[in-house]
């Protein structure tokens, strides 16, 4: 089961250092890059809110199988005819994000009942659903970005590792039990989504923090490879997200709680050293910015997905985790953000307003939630 959601997470995540290829390859403007990230978000968040509902009442695995078959169309779609960007990888990249927004929301509840059947925590279930996703998202790039910078044919062969992936992680989930019986009705208890109204506002600077590190603080540096470099940083943005779930883990089976705070406070001295990245111009900064946002990443992503599974009823569960990982997607706008405050003022003010916002946004959480069972 989490080989699945790892191989579409690598699906999806892989096309980030491929980024600069298509400029240089086909000579694309940055407006056309920009619109590739964000034709992927329009295929995804419509997706979660169905897949999550849907799997609901269907099941897991009734939305988990067709998310891996769809993931494997996207990434075939991509290797053909590229050069179509207009349409072809256009499409491609919707297809995409529809197969990650199916595999979010099931996947992390399936993930979470099966770990529930066997005896393990909330907690647990929501840090294999973290760490499965994000190991995807962070190989993906760090494969394609070195395939990319060194072997031939940059626009097909990054794409290759991922289709034996999901192949393969594909028949291996095919038959993969449900944990749970489906829901016996459909309609939604929206009342029951009080609880967890708190976590979405602070649900975008998941991946508005690691995005940051990778889409825009790359941007202010200059390497020989760059297109492996960019890939490096986005594997250390979303390992580094990998790496801290055992210890956040601990934390919240020890206390109840989770360190979302400490998770925003994170985020801002993340976007405080970006502030360092923009005028500098330093590599080390930004490789100690990126670990800082990713850690950010991961613990404000594990500490929302317990939040949200412990307060939700079985039979909302998945609409509930794919209301949240929307919220969540929300922050891939945040380096469109912090262009738009670029062009008004210097981008390492840009930064900082972004750090002031984090701090805020952890100062508004500790009043409003801190008191709140399962809150920090």
């Amino acid at each position: 089961m989490a080989l699945v959601m790892f191989a579409i997470g690598f699906g999806a995540n892989h096309f980030a250092p491929l980024l600069p290829v298509y400029r240089q390859e086909l000579g694309l403007s940055q407006a056309k890059v920009t619109f590739l990230l964000a034709i992927y978000i329009l295929g995804l968040i419509p997706a979660l809110i169905y897949g999550g509902t849907r799997s609901d009442v269907l099941g897991r695995r009734a939305i988990m199988r067709p998310a891996a078959v769809i993931s494997l169309l996207g990434t075939i779609l991509l290797m053909s005819f590229p050069e179509r960007f207009d349409v072809v990888v256009a499409i491609g990249r919707l297809v995409t994000g529809v197969a990650v927004g199916l595999m979010l929301a099931a996947g992390a509840s399936w993930l979470k009942e099966l770990t529930a059947s066997a005896g393990g925590t909330t907690a647990l279930g929501a840090r294999r659903a973290t760490v499965a996703t994000s190991a995807g998202f962070g190989l993906g790039p760090a494969v394609s970005g070195a395939v990319a910078e060194w072997l031939p044919a940059p626009l097909y062969t990054p794409l290759f590792a991922h289709l034996v992936l999901i192949i393969f992680s594909g028949i291996a989930v095919w038959n993969v039990p449900e944990a749970s019986r489906p829901a016996q009705r459909q309609k939604t208890q929206w009342r029951r989504i009080t609880p967890i109204v708190p976590t979405l506002l602070w649900a975008p600077w998941v991946f508005g923090s690691a995005t940051t590190a990778f889409a825009t603080l790359t941007t202010y540096v200059s390497v020989t490879a760059m297109v492996a470099f960019t890939g490096l940083i986005s594997s250390i943005t979303m390992l580094s997200g990998v790496a801290v779930q055992k210890t956040i883990n601990a934390r919240i089976n020890a206390t109840g709680k989770a360190p979302v705070a400490f998770g925003l406070v994170l985020s801002a001295l993340g976007m405080g050293i970006g502030a360092w990245v923009v005028i500098s111009h330093s590599v080390l900064a930004l490789l100690l910015a990126a670990p800082v946002l990713g850690v950010a990443y991961g613990i404000l992503m594990v500490s929302g997905l317990f939040q949200v599974q412990q307060q939700a009823h079985r039979d909302d569960l998945g609409q509930f985790t794919a209301i949240y990982y929307s919220a969540t997607y929300l922050g891939f706008f945040a380096p469109w953000i912090l262009a738009l405050l670029s062009v008004a003022v210097p981008g390492q003010w840009a930064c900082i307003f972004g750090a002031i916002v984090a701090l805020a946004t952890a100062a508004a959480w500790r009043l409003k939630a801190g008191k709140a069972p399962g809150t920090q």
